[in-house]
């Protein structure tokens, strides 16, 4: 996507579906154009919301262990597991994403968008912490 799409952004959320394991193939070609394009004003990356959807079916191909691995390796914010469908996990997701973006609002004024690449150094964070859950349909995190 262009830069203009980002413009203003001050969290991003990437959905991606449970049971077509190409769409979690795409989430990094997601995160990485979020993170060329658009930093906040203090130059810190954006909050990233990984949401996992579909977790009310059956056919699951994804275990939330390779998304929780995926999520720390590539410094994505937070993720759950959710259904559009059955509204699970959907409200726990968007306040946990509102709190990230009050808390970023508070050291920060606005996104700016990137006329480079951030470098690689300044995409890494300083802490993370991981709280999991095994159970489908039960709020899996990581920030």
């Amino acid at each position: 996507m262009t830069r203009v799409y980002y413009k203003y952004a001050v969290a991003a959320i990437v959905v991606f579906d449970l049971s077509r394991p190409p769409t979690f193939e795409a989430v990094l070609k997601w995160v990485s154009d979020i993170r060329e394009k658009v930093t906040l004003n203090d130059g810190r990356p954006l909050p990233v919301l990984l949401l996992a959807n579909k977790c009310d079916i059956e056919s699951i191909s994804i275990q939330p262990e390779v998304i929780k691995n995926f999520c720390k390796q590539h410094l994505i914010d937070a993720w759950f597991l959710t259904s559009a469908k059955e509204d699970i996990n959907i409200e726990d997701a968007m306040k946990w994403l509102v709190g990230r973006i009050l808390e970023v609002r508070s050291t920060s004024q606005a996104p700016r968008p990137l006329s480079e690449p951030l470098p690689q150094k300044s995409l890494q964070k300083s802490q993370h912490h991981f709280v999991a859950d095994e159970g489908y349909g039960k709020k899996l995190l990581c920030w």
